[in-house]
């Protein structure tokens, strides 16, 4: 009988080992830099606490804050843990994410702390333990780019009382601006007054890196140009420019002089310059602004009635629906397949619109802008026709069923949302009526089950928004740094669509042109850039996401694998020495009934 109760208590005791390391989940830290406002309305810097806990969940985010912030900083939090998961390729679904922020007094919220969160997430998922002598404030933007925030000054005084030793600022923000307009060198600030190091990062592997020494995700590989895009492309590009050539012809009779044609031949001219670095996407784009242009002055010159209109607008009209049908019954195979759907379709949508809005003129007052109308729907569905040849372009076939894409166009549409709320918290409605309307219509493609077209209008809506949150507070000095982060993280994914046989069509179109509007229009380039980033990792809507990162990262230290195993071998280790003492009370019994038969 006390051999019982001994061999109960043993067990108990074995199998109670893992259930504390079980329950009980690692809390990581990070010395936040953040700014408060005092009572004139000027602003100090301050440390804060940020403490996050990952447990087994359905990939919800947790957010407390002692003293409360602003709901910006719980979309900023969400935001943040989204672009770890996503950088990694980790499957983030099943944990939940708590995060808390201590701080002694109210701090300003806002994204300013999101860099921050960002990088302790991607510490807690990868194992790699943070120096807590080092800090980093700035934004987390798509891509992992790590974007300007205010306050700089402030936050480094903050860090040196807090007894840092480095602070990580975004990359190209060394020289901020003071109140006065006098503009101060921060590395040589800190560095004189504090003995403090000042480091600037671009994206969130080199935070980590500087915060650990190791990297967690490999160097892309050069991205090299895919000869079977550049060989459609280019016959594209032949097609947009040959097409312009056909209209100059017709407009020879009506003699279109110098100052008339000044924007066409400018647009050629960019054209031809394109072509010859073989960047046939902007050479294409280019030769389209210039059949437009070129369309509009000829039918001027034609003077075109309404009822000349309405019959050419009629044939358009017929000509476009029979072009959608023929598209619709095209097979989607790929990513290359699902983008050329999209792009085609986007399209002759559009044709279908600008049609629309010619119908709705009704007096003879405004037929010049029918005819401007007229010019770019014809000129739009001759594009849609170009685009076309995209079909053939090879790749790796994936689970693009109705049934999954609609799924991912529902998930893409949930996430545009959300960017619109947040971005909506920053700027005026009028800055942010794009956004809404590509969201508009991804809603209406979904409704009509054009998956594709969904799928794409609700990228874009989201790439609009990102581009906006890239650009907040970014000083115009800074600004071609943010673009070169945003183009170095779009190659990046890219390449890696590209290793998976994903080739992704918009995505690599869009890099392309934003590299070419670099240093002409820095605006457009950084949307392009979003564009390209959005619209390139599609793919992973549609393949599995992995538990591990795969990139040299210790695997044995990622969450719950210790726990887990902490709990297993307790629970074996109890059973293994039930089982084995009860072998030996088994064995002690029979040798005492033995040895009771021999006497």
């Amino acid at each position: 009988m006390q051999q019982k109760r001994l061999v109960f208590l043993f067990s108990l005791i074995f199998l109670l080992i893992g259930l504390p390391s079980f329950h009980a989940q690692e809390t990581h830290h990070m010395v936040l830099l953040a700014v408060q406002e005092s009572a004139n309305n000027t602003f100090y810097g301050s440390t804060a606490d940020l403490y996050l806990e990952i447990q087994p969940g359905k990939g919800r985010v947790f957010l407390e804050t002692f003293p409360a912030t602003k709901i910006d900083t719980q979309i900023s939090t969400r935001f943040a843990k989204e672009m770890v998961c996503s950088y990694l390729n980790f499957d983030c679904s099943q944990y939940d994410f708590i995060y808390t922020i201590k701080a002694s007094s109210p701090i300003v919220g806002g994204p300013s702390a999101s860099a921050a969160i960002a990088t302790l997430t991607a510490s807690a998922l990868t194992g790699l333990d943070l120096d807590e002598k080092i800090s980093i404030t700035g934004t987390i933007n798509s891509g992992a780019t790590i974007g300007p925030v205010g306050g700089l000054k402030e936050k480094i005084d903050a860090a040196a009382r807090g007894g840092l030793k480095t602070v990580i600022i975004p990359a190209g923000t060394k020289i901020t601006k003071l109140p006065n307009n006098d503009t101060l060198d921060l590395q040589e600030y800190a560095k004189k007054e504090f003995s403090v190091k000042i480091l600037e990062a671009g994206d969130l592997g080199e935070a980590i890196f500087y915060f650990t020494g190791k990297t967690v995700k490999e160097e892309a590989k050069p991205l090299e140009k895919n000869q079977d895009y550049q060989k459609i492309m280019a016959s594209l590009n032949q097609d947009l420019c040959q097409r312009g050539k056909e209209i100059e012809k017709e407009s020879l009779k009506y003699s279109l002089n110098s100052e008339e044609m000044k924007g066409v031949e400018e647009k050629w001219n960019r054209s031809i310059e394109s072509s010859a670095k073989e960047d046939f996407y902007s050479a294409a784009s280019f030769c389209f602004g210039a059949n437009v242009e070129l369309k509009q002055l000829l039918l001027k010159k034609q003077n075109l009635t309404l009822a000349e209109i309405n019959p050419r607008i009629s044939q358009l009209e017929s000509n476009a629906q029979k072009f959608k049908e023929l598209t619709k019954n095209q097979k989607i195979k790929t990513i290359s397949d699902l983008q050329t759907h999209a792009i085609v379709s986007e399209r002759i949508n559009e044709v279908k619109r600008v049609i629309q809005e010619i119908r709705e003129v009704n007096n003879t007052n405004q037929t010049l802008e029918q005819i401007n109308s007229l010019a770019y729907a014809e000129e739009r569905f001759y594009s849609a026709l170009s685009w076309s040849q995209f079909f053939v372009m090879p790749g790796k076939d994936l689970d693009l069923t109705s049934e999954k894409l609609s799924k991912v166009c529902m998930e893409k549409l949930s996430e545009s949302r959300e960017r619109f709320q947040y971005v909506t918290l920053f700027l005026p409605p009028v800055l942010v009526e794009t956004i809404k309307e590509d969201i508009d219509e991804a809603e209406t493609a979904l409704g009509q089950n054009d998956f594709p077209l969904c799928l794409e209008m609700a990228s874009q809506s989201k790439a609009r928004a990102d581009a906006l949150i890239s650009i907040l507070g970014v000083e115009e000095t800074a600004l071609n740094v943010t673009i070169d982060n945003k183009l170095r993280s779009a190659g990046r994914v890219i390449s890696e669509a590209v290793d998976k046989e994903a080739f992704p069509l918009s995505g690599y179109s869009y890099y392309q042109y934003a590299k070419t509007l670099r240093e002409s229009n820095p605006q457009a380039a950084m949307l392009y850039a979003e564009y390209a980033l959005e619209l390139s990792n599609l793919n992973i809507y549609f393949e599995k996401a992995v538990m591990g990162n795969g990139n040299g990262v210790n695997d044995s230290k990622f969450i719950f694998f210790t726990p887990i195993l902490n709990y297993l071998f307790g629970l074996a280790s109890g059973i293994a020495l039930c089982l084995v003492i009860g072998f030996l009370s088994r064995r002690k019994s029979k040798k005492g009934r033995n040895k009771k038969r021999k006497d």
